[in-house]
């Protein structure tokens, strides 16, 4: 019997993450393509998730809509290998991962750059959230922790301007 050889396998791992992190980084963009005709945008609705407009295409589990229109929601990503969770979710032909932390986007800009995929169950949606809870947010594995760099700054700036405009809009709905 021949014997394992632990070493050779952490080598072949992190090669292959390596790869993974490179396939993303050639299709990598901060940019968001927008749905200019008001007819083709479908609304946000609980429970969706919504697959955004940019490359790769990123994807998003909204778990709560605040009456402001600040949408709380989870990104999840096909580039699984990456995702420091071990949590899987397999919708239709694609397997997605969530990542380890929550974004907040404005309603309406979300109908302008995404469109609806899947609508799970509560009890999914429930699963994830936890997920997120206990999943660290970053990682000794460099390619696994460069990655998260990688997908939060492509969200950073649409949570930062979902943020204030929902601030200023509450300090409207409060006066």
């Amino acid at each position: 019997m021949r014997e394992f050889d632990f070493e050779q396998a952490v080598k072949k791992s992190l090669k292959r993450l390596r790869e993974e992190l490179q396939l993303y980084k050639m299709q990598y963009s901060t940019e968001f393509k927008t749905i200019e005709n008001k007819s083709k945008q479908k609304p946000v609705e609980l429970h969706q998730i919504r697959q955004l407009l940019t490359s790769p295409a990123e994807y998003i589990l909204v778990y709560h809509i605040e009456d402001t229109g600040l949408v709380y929601a989870v990104p999840l990503t096909v580039f699984v290998e990456l995702s420091p969770s071990n949590l899987r979710l397999y919708i239709r032909d694609l397997t997605f991962a969530p990542m380890p932390y929550y974004v907040y986007l404005n309603k309406e800009a979300l109908e302008k750059i995404s469109l609806p995929i899947a609508v799970v169950k509560p009890e999914t949606v429930e699963k994830v959230v936890e997920d997120v809870e206990k999943t660290p947010h970053t990682s000794n594995i460099k390619p696994i922790d460069e990655f998260i760099k990688m997908v939060w700054k492509k969200y950073e700036q649409l949570v930062l301007a979902s943020l204030l405009y929902n601030a200023i809009k509450q300090e409207e709905l409060d006066s």
